[in-house]
């Protein structure tokens, strides 16, 4: 599932991997614009602070997307899971989105 934030420049992807190893993930692309990135990522710290955990940095060199993301372990299709996953993806989804919505409107001057 993907949620945009506004613009074409990016968007949140949520997903739920059912096979082993099984989690959840929230992840931040950006597509085609591997400047916005780098600008971004020269705010790591900060971004990982106000997320409250550490993320996975993936400039995607030879790809067209780049992406930020974090995962949590479980198993969805576990009924005792499935409620404490699905609010651990609400949760993640709207701290990336308030994190990461500033930093869309980066120009190659603002980094």
């Amino acid at each position: 599932m993907a949620a945009g934030l506004g613009t074409p420049r990016a968007n949140l992807e949520l997903t739920v991997h059912s096979r082993s190893p099984e989690y959840v993930a929230c992840r931040f692309v950006i597509r085609d614009d591997k400047d916005l990135f780098d600008q971004i990522a020269a705010h790591r710290d900060d971004i990982e602070s106000a997320l409250g955990t550490a993320a996975t940095w993936d400039r995607g060199d030879g790809q067209r997307k780049s992406s930020v993301y974090v995962q949590h372990v479980g198993d969805f299709r576990d009924a005792a899971d499935a409620t404490r996953l699905a609010t651990w993806l609400v949760t993640t989804a709207n701290r990336f989105a308030t994190v990461f919505t500033p930093y869309v409107g980066l120009s190659a001057t603002e980094s």
